[in-house]
């Protein structure tokens, strides 16, 4: 999201309540830029050197760049629902059906070896590059990228955490100088977040720590 106004960009990863900020933003009273609609990209978690672009931003150095993050573990066991849910009613034989937590971890964590992802992981990729062609949206292929690489310009961004502001929205609504609703939740998975840790084991965790170690160590996590 971006207010050319108010010179702020807004950065929202995937699995990082993006629809629930967006939604609370677009009530505020900041005025927000909608996209050109010649743009046949999808128009959702974007890179921040993507929406300089798209928008044409020449004095990046004049806007303030906020980031809501997520606790990398957390996020990666709800891009795992989240991607059985797409995929649930899709006639598509993926990879990834059917696999239990553990099992998507290991074969996840397998196929970042291999040179194209993409069809390595879901095996029949043909779903996901519809989405992009489209502009609908990633099709989820963007909910396991590390949140560091949204700030692919090295830019000086303020991250805020996601388990901060979802208990209380005055953090933010601090740090823009305005008023903000609660946080209402948007595409919440069945399985609450008490029960997140029983899909952990060391196997599981120590993938998942390696693979975003950056997070870990940028967020403070």
């Amino acid at each position: 999201m971006v207010s050319k106004k108010a010179k702020l960009i807004f950065l929202m990863p995937p699995k990082t309540a993006s629809n629930s900020i967006k939604e609370c933003l677009l009530d505020s009273s900041i005025d927000f830029l909608d996209f050109n609609r010649k743009y046949k990209k999808p128009k959702i978690h974007l890179y921040l050197s993507e929406l300089v672009d798209l928008f044409q931003i020449t004095d990046l150095h004049n806007y303030k760049v906020i980031q809501v993050v997520r606790e990398p573990t957390i996020r990666f066991i709800s891009s795992y629902f989240h991607q059985l849910k797409i995929i649930k009613d899709i006639n598509y034989n993926f990879k990834i059906e059917g696999m239990s937590f553990t099992e998507f971890t290991n074969h996840f964590y397998a196929c970042l070896f291999n040179k194209n992802f993409l069809n390595n992981f879901y095996g029949n990729p043909k779903f996901i590059y519809n989405k992009i062609n489209s502009g609908i949206n990633w099709g989820g292929s963007r909910a396991y990228l590390s949140q560091s690489q949204w700030n692919d310009l090295g830019a000086d961004i303020t991250y805020i955490k996601l388990e901060d502001i979802s208990k209380d929205i005055t953090i933010l609504s601090k740090e823009l100088g305005i008023y903000l609703p609660e946080l209402e939740k948007k595409n919440t998975n069945t399985v609450s977040y008490e029960k997140y840790d029983e899909y952990i084991t060391k196997e599981t965790n120590d993938i998942i720590r390696y693979v975003y170690e950056e997070d870990f160590i940028n967020f403070k996590y």
